[in-house]
């Protein structure tokens, strides 16, 4: 007996690994983003005691934006796969696998309490295999109701034991079953007819059902009652907390929540199957049975896929119901987070057409039109978005009337005039009207801040986010900017300590590390330029294709006396991205200074090819042609186009006074050597160099005047000299 249990187990477990190995294979969707990805109560940084104060999603449970979903063993879980996996989807989705396995396994035994052996393992096979779980095991956040149902049955069956023990009956007479209904629903005994005026044909379709199945079973000997009411007490009873029957509970009636009460209907069916195999229907019962196994588990399986991703889930919403804007505008999401732009902004129309007042499909359609560049199409759709919104009524406050999500219009619409800053101030207005809907909106606050300080008013820039932490103190972008605030502002102590108080709530932050690495490296303290490197390095290990992070390693190095392990960062660096300015003029610098010019001259080529602009790059390009190169049309070219670009440029000026100087044109030297001393009268090398010149000059016109001396006395003896003619 005890190897036969085991051997159904194992099948039990075998049958549930199967029909959700592709799951493993799957992505975070959905809410899975929000739980999961965007859940700060996840990181290891983060006190754990904040599980136990936030809701599901993170977002503390005092506030009013949060969703009061109150589930920290759940939130533990995904701590404890984010501290092995970090996001990693296959160990969740393998949790999450393992559960629903341990579930079944649990299933099967607490069926045994009331079914003979063969049904509970029947009951078991059809609990493992049925659809209707796949988002509860294949969506991560379903982890919930695979977690609530193990401590379920676990109490269930610990109870069972301890009423076996004490020789009490688990029998449920029909008064007894009644009496504890009309205990669960004292709405249905209110004298006022207000919960059945709600009821719908469906309602009524499901009421009839029920009463036919409670005849069904009082029609069964008394043997057999109490399975059936256990079968239809779990069907019921943990399906009315979520049914918005007797109270609201925040929530769309979603797959996940039938979990639970599936194991009810298994039960019942295992239990009629059981009926019809036991009279003389055997071959039916176990093909009907066999079949209906296969097309389950077939369904679960490509079911599956259906939650691969974000697009393949909403796409196969689509294929049920083609009239659900909601579900056009998740296409749209799932296309745009893939850069498929022209694509999503297909679907976010098509939400549009199918429900012409949907603002946030509006919002959707701007925000994707800003992503192709066209702006002004981009405006007409929020600024429609905007007309859409709920006007104010005398007496009444707008912001009970507006949608919290809708206040995005506002941010869009600012954050796309922003980007001309003629329009700096009516960005401003936007936000500074969001803010006035929702006091608590710390986004508005946030783009307000980086506007205000374009309009180099930091220290109202300063005020808007020292507000925003009054009311988020945990969000670590506001501390960035804070930083950068005081950055403006000259302030690099306090820039600093904003910059790690931001790296103290989101220790991944690459914005604050970056920055503040680069802070800590221009201090020029060497135990600093320690942390510096490894917070450029923690970036690098998150993204190793991050030129800046190359780059400013490089520029460590260069404080370190590293040479050869600059020129490696820079070389890394521009291997990334070849028209890295920065990288490549301190490359070309760094082999130039290490007596390497010939190498440096391929990386100025490209600096100026790419930034023609680049003044430093073409003096330096230009000494390479005089002093290494020889080629002085080169070198003359780069020296113009300095000129060209900054006029008055006394080095450029005075370089190109050196070609003329190697070409010998003295004169030109000369007059181009006094310029120079006009632009720059206290520069004592001019002096000096015009000195020379005119000393050469003058040395020439001495040469030259005895040449021409000379050249005058020997033609005045040619015409003395009178040879005798020959005879």
């Amino acid at each position: 007996m005890m190897e036969k249990d085991h051997l159904r187990s194992l099948v039990i477990i075998i049958i549930s690994l199967l029909c959700y190995s592709n799951s493993l294979n799957c992505g975070f969707v959905f809410d899975d983003i929000s739980a999961i990805k965007e859940n700060r109560d996840l990181r290891p940084h983060v006190p754990l005691k904040n599980i136990f104060f936030n809701d599901f999603w993170g977002t503390p449970i005092h506030k009013e934006q949060s969703h009061k979903s109150y589930r920290p063993l759940c939130v533990l879980t995904f701590r404890l796969n984010y501290y092995f996996q970090q996001l990693e989807p296959f160990g969740y989705h393998a949790v999450n696998v393992f559960l629903h396995s341990l579930v079944c396994l649990m299933y099967f035994k607490m069926c045994s309490m009331f079914l003979p052996e063969l049904p509970s393992f029947i009951s078991a096979i059809l609990f493992t295999v049925h659809p209707i779980h796949t988002e509860a095991v294949t969506g991560v956040v379903g982890r919930a109701e695979t977690l609530s149902s193990v401590f379920f049955v676990g109490a269930f069956i610990l109870y069972g034991y301890s009423t076996k023990e004490k020789k009490q009956s688990w029998h449920l007479d029909q008064n007894q079953l009644r009496v504890f209904f009309r205990f669960d629903n004292p709405a249905s005994a209110a004298p006022t007819p207000h919960q059945t005026i709600i009821i719908s044909s469906s309602d009524i379709i499901e009421r009839m059902a029920f009463d036919i199945s409670v005849r069904f079973v009082l029609r069964l000997d008394d043997g057999d009652c109490s399975s059936c009411y256990v079968g239809l007490a779990f069907t019921i009873l943990p399906f009315l907390p979520a049914s918005n029957i007797f109270f609201p509970v925040g929530f769309v009636v979603a797959e996940r929540v039938l979990y639970l009460p599936s194991m009810g209907f298994c039960m019942l069916i295992s239990y009629g199957w059981y009926h019809l195999y036991t009279n003389r229907f055997r071959k039916i019962a176990w093909a009907g049975l066999t079949l209906l196994v296969l097309i389950h588990g077939c369904k679960t399986y490509r079911r599956n896929w259906d939650w691969e991703n974000e697009y393949s889930l909403f796409m196969a919403g689509l294929r049920v119901n083609q009239q659900n804007a909601k579900l056009f505008n998740n296409v749209g999401h799932a296309l745009e987070s893939q850069g498929r732009y022209l694509e999503a902004l297909q679907f976010f129309n098509k939400a549009v057409s199918v429900q012409e007042d949907d603002i946030g499909a509006y919002i959707n359609v701007g925000r994707t039109y800003n992503h192709l560049n066209m702006y002004k199409e981009a405006e007409e759709a929020y600024l429609k978005a905007k007309s859409l919104l709920p006007k104010a009524k005398p007496g009444q406050s707008y912001q009970a009337r507006i949608a919290p999500n809708h206040l995005n219009v506002f941010l869009n619409l600012a954050n796309l005039i922003a980007k001309n800053e003629t329009r700096l101030e009516e960005a401003d207005l936007l936000y500074r009207q969001a803010i006035s809907m929702r006091a608590d909106y710390t986004q508005a606050y946030i783009n307000r801040g980086d506007v205000l300080l374009k309009l180099n008013r930091t220290k109202e820039a300063q005020e808007v986010y020292e507000r925003a932490l009054f009311y988020d103190n945990n969000n670590p972008d506001i501390y960035y900017n804070l930083g950068v605030v005081f950055l403006e502002q000259g302030k690099a102590s306090q820039a600093l300590a904003y910059l790690d108080k931001a790296l103290e709530y989101d220790p991944e932050h690459e914005q604050a590390l970056l920055n503040s690495a680069i802070l800590l490296q221009e201090l020029g303290r060497a135990e600093l330029r320690k942390l510096a490197r490894e917070r450029l390095l923690k970036l690098l290990h998150k993204d190793p294709n991050n030129e800046r992070v190359h780059f400013n390693l490089g520029m460590l190095a260069m404080d370190d006396r590293d040479l050869l392990g600059a020129e490696d960062w820079f070389r890394r660096a521009i291997q990334i991205k070849p028209d890295f300015r920065s990288a490549l003029f301190n490359l070309a610098l760094l082999l130039a200074d290490d007596h390497r010019p010939l190498e440096a001259a391929p990386f100025l080529n490209q600096l100026v090819k790419y930034h023609p602009d680049h003044v430093k790059g073409l003096i330096l390009l230009g000494d390479i042609y005089i002093n290494n190169i020889k080629d002085l049309d080169a070198a003359e070219n780069c020296y113009k186009r300095i000129l060209e670009l900054e006029p008055n440029n006394i080095q450029g000026v005075h370089n190109l006074c050196v070609v003329y100087v190697e070409r010998g044109a003295l004169d030109r030297a000369e007059a181009c050597l006094k310029q120079a001393h006009e632009l720059a009268p206290k520069e004592d090398y001019v002096l000096r160099h015009l000195a020379i010149v005119q000393s050469r000059i003058a040395q020439s016109k001495v040469f030259y005047d005895s040449i021409k001396r000379a050249t005058e006395r020997f033609a005045n003896q040619l015409t003395v000299f009178h040879p005798n003619p020959p005879s």
